[in-house]
């Protein structure tokens, strides 16, 4: 009896022990704090930007410091090396500001083409493009007369057809916007509801960006698609997907509003709405993206301002505008924001991250059910981008004099880029960079949709065909000794990647496009 008593007691123990080794959540409670920065002497109220300033092949920092009028113009820019921390240059003098809740109208973009990429800013009154690995100012010219307050937010769009993003839109607060060439000449000009952050996509696949400012679709030629389906107060935030996750019906745009019904979703081809939703408030600010691949369509993450003294909250609405997750406020504070990970722990499953949310509580990742999957260690304003150069994304928690570097793991980062001395490619995740947030998706819907050659690809003897999301492709069926010829597609059939390979992991980042697009690989192996 006494034996057959501890022999129990030794069962229980080792069912313990496997519970506990085997309950542990993917993630640690705490994400790990990878790399710490100096960033002190780069201005008061900065804000952040990601982009390749010096061609490494990894993002750098660029601060950005505005004026205090409204809106705001740049008063010092101070860039760093991503990968270091050595301040690259700074320009302009520190104004001591103690406070911003604005855009600043600054971006890093290769704004001609030449495979780097610059800064463009309005400083001075003039819009300014200097080198971003110097600093040095490579072009200057005046505001357009007439719209010289035109500076709020600035964005870059392909309203020419050529082979980039080269024309700039620049808009005041609310009410007016204008597209003008790199010469400052003005192509077109927006009178109405402006919105916070427009955001340019070619949604028709004309090869010409359509323009989403306020409610209205406007096309390259700057003559509305269609009336603007909604008219009340503005929209804070505009994202761009297969919502629905028809494809037949062509893509929506989801709205965040100051005002109830807060969270809207338009039709793109009939420019009709197709839903509202009325669980919130005030949808200050949305993202969107595929959080949870056991539902159709697209999910609309967002953060509602519950009340503009102690409490917001963050919902979930699935594509067919339905709340299906909402966080209970506690009163900590209405100062939240979120921003979109794509790919935190390499598994390319987005997730939420929110941060400044008041009351102690740190920065958190959250998966598509709203469940916290781990805390940051320190608060503050944050962007998310892969700054170790490994495909996964990390979260640079910033003041005004440190940077602490967040990944949901450890590894090296000062090891080198993928492709050393190749610049990493802007991006409109990185390139468009706004407090408010804008965005598109490109998802599943959408290969499905793809035209000509994509098409053909699903259908070729012997042929493995893959969505792809990343920098880089794995090819998991090569052999020893082994070739593989792998043909990367765009959404339109263009093929941007061709190579005969031999390595099972292919560096495909420099034929990604300005944008998290989706891409269709076409892969033959055994050559």
């Amino acid at each position: 009896m006494f034996n057959s008593n501890i022999l129990y007691m030794v069962r229980c123990l080792y069912l313990l022990l496997f519970i506990t080794l085997f309950s542990v959540p993917i993630f640690s409670q705490t994400a790990v704090l990878v790399k710490t920065f100096n960033i002190n002497g780069s201005g008061s109220c900065a804000r952040m930007r990601l982009g390749d300033l010096n061609g490494d092949g990894r993002l750098d920092m660029l601060m950005v410091q505005p004026t205090s009028e409204t809106p705001s113009e740049v008063q010092m820019l101070t860039a760093y090396d991503g990968c270091t921390g050595q301040k690259l240059w700074q320009v302009g003098t520190d104004n001591g500001l103690t406070g911003t809740d604005r855009d600043e109208p600054a971006q890093i973009w290769d704004i001609n083409n030449d495979g780097k990429n610059e800064v463009v800013a309005v400083m001075n009154t003039k819009v300014v493009f200097l080198n971003g690995a110097t600093g040095a100012t490579l072009k200057s010219f005046n505001m357009p007369a007439g719209y010289e307050t035109l500076h709020d937010y600035v964005t870059f769009a392909n309203f020419s057809g050529g082979p980039a993003a080269q024309e700039i839109v620049l808009k005041d607060r609310y009410t007016k916007a204008i597209a003008i060439d790199t010469n400052g000449k003005v192509l077109w000009t927006y009178s109405g509801i402006t919105g916070h952050c427009p955001w340019p996509c070619d949604v028709d696949g004309d090869g010409k960006d359509e323009l989403f400012v306020g409610y209205s679709c406007i096309m390259a030629n700057g003559q509305p698609k269609y009336p603007a389906p909604i008219n009340v107060d503005h929209p804070d935030c505009i994202y761009i997907g297969d919502v629905d996750g028809d494809p037949s019906n062509g893509l929506e745009v989801v709205y965040g509003l100051a005002t109830n019904p807060s969270t809207r979703c338009v039709n793109i081809k009939s420019g009709k709405v197709v839903w509202t939703n009325s669980d919130r408030k005030e949808s200050q600010q949305i993202i969107l993206a595929d959080f949870r691949k056991d539902l159709p369509g697209l999910e609309v993450y967002g953060m509602d301002r519950v009340n503009r003294t102690d409490e917001d909250a963050l919902f979930i609405i699935n594509g067919q505008g339905t709340q299906i997750w909402e966080e209970t406020p506690d009163n900590s504070g209405w100062l939240t924001a979120i921003k979109l990970i794509h790919n935190w722990d390499g598994t390319h499953t987005p997730m939420c991250l929110a941060h400044k949310r008041g009351g102690g509580v740190m920065p958190e990742v959250r998966d598509g059910t709203g469940k916290i999957l781990c805390h940051l260690g320190t608060d503050g304003n944050a962007i998310v981008g892969d700054l170790g150069g490994d495909d996964k994304e990390e979260v640079a928690v910033y003041s005004t004099t440190t940077v602490n570097i967040y990944a949901a793991s450890q590894f090296d980062y000062t090891q080198p880029a993928p492709t050393p001395g190749k610049p990493f490619k802007q991006t409109k995740f990185y390139g468009l960079y706004s407090r408010y947030g804008s965005g598109d998706v490109f998802e599943t819907g959408q290969v499905r949709t793809a035209q000509g050659p994509v098409r053909a690809a699903f259908a070729a003897s012997g042929a493995s065909v893959v969505k792809v999301t990343g920098r880089r492709l794995t090819l998991k069926e090569l052999g020893p000794n082994k070739s593989a010829l792998v043909t990367l597609f765009d959404l339109s059939g263009k093929v941007v990647y061709r190579a005969a390979v031999r390595s099972s992991v292919v560096d495909i980042g420099g034929a990604m496009g300005n944008g998290h697009e989706v891409y269709v690989a076409k892969i033959l192996y055994d050559l």
